[in-house]
């Protein structure tokens, strides 16, 4: 067992620095800390685990709501920092979703000031209306969206933090990203699929840029549409967005794709609403039975 009797040593920090990202939240140092020194339980570990705390620095971060997560770094200046180091420090907690997604697998050139990550609660299960109506659905949707209010601030980035109910991480992969800086450091980032980030997509507009880059993404992305319906059966929806999906696949993929998406559903139509709030002018499509803005859809 390694022992300390004095303040941690440049050579212990050293390794520290290595073993970790460069920004990295309280548990994972922890567990750094104990893997390095194999430390148990006792009294005099558990002093130099306190020593240890001391070495990193944490991060001024602004919480919109309370802080529940603290990071570090043992880089002596913040803006040597990027947001991408945050975004990485929320994993394996929080994976990247929505638009910024969409960015990550290029349906978007909107390049993103805000980012959005979110988290399934385990054993979380959603709430499903069994008796949806359409005078139910317009109501829901005459209002308008509801943003969450849990986001961080770090220069001038926001991080907004969504919490989704427990599917398993279906539709999550890890892409390679490269950290522009002088060592060129390469790491993973958990992402949505092209598939589920869609979904997440059609059905939060608001958190990936609008309706009008939604439809943008739909024709720039390589869909496979058995994985589609596989994730969007997963999500166990209380609204029909899948009409939504089919009228947007339609008008950006063509009919053929649309009619096979149709086909892959063996239910009845309601009438339902590509946006919120819904407005008198909203045209109507009789196939989907779908209500969308003037001007979203070039005819």
């Amino acid at each position: 067992m390694h022992t300390l009797s004095k303040k941690p040593t440049k050579e212990l920090v050293g390794k520290l620095q290595n073993m970790l990202p460069t920004v990295f939240n309280l548990r994972l140092y922890k567990e750094k800390v104990k893997e390095l020194l194999s430390i148990d339980e006792t009294n005099e570990n558990h002093s130099i685990l306190r020593e240890l705390l001391k070495s990193p620095s944490q991060i001024p971060i602004a919480w919109n709501k309370n802080s529940e997560i603290k990071f570090f770094t043992f880089k002596k200046n913040s803006a040597d920092l990027l947001v991408i180091d945050l975004l990485k420090a929320l994993q394996p907690l929080y994976f990247l979703s929505h638009h910024s997604a969409l960015y990550m697998h290029q349906l978007t050139d909107q390049r993103p000031e805000n980012f959005f990550m979110t988290m399934e609660i385990k054993n979380k299960i959603p709430s499903k209306d069994q008796k949806i109506t359409s005078a139910k659905i317009r109501q829901s949707f005459l209002k308008e969206p509801r943003f969450t209010e849990k986001f961080l601030t770090f220069k001038k980035n926001k991080i907004y933090l969504l919490e989704k109910h427990d599917l398993k991480k279906i539709g999550v992969q890890d892409i390679n990203y490269f950290r522009q800086t002088s060592e060129d450091q390469k790491f993973a980032l958990s992402v949505t699929t092209i598939e589920r980030t869609l979904i997440d997509a059609v059905v939060s507009p608001h958190y990936c840029g609008g309706l009008s880059t939604v439809i943008d993404s739909f024709s720039k992305g390589d869909i496979v549409l058995e994985i589609l319906f596989k994730i969007y059966n997963q999500y166990n929806l209380n609204y029909p967005y899948w009409q939504n999906i089919g009228f947007i696949l339609e008008h950006t993929k063509g009919k053929s794709i649309a009619d096979l998406w149709m086909g892959y559903f063996n239910l009845t139509l309601s009438d339902f609403y590509l946006s919120r709030p819904v407005r008198s002018h909203f045209l109507y499509n009789e196939k989907w039975k779908v209500h969308y803005p003037k001007g979203i859809i070039q005819q």
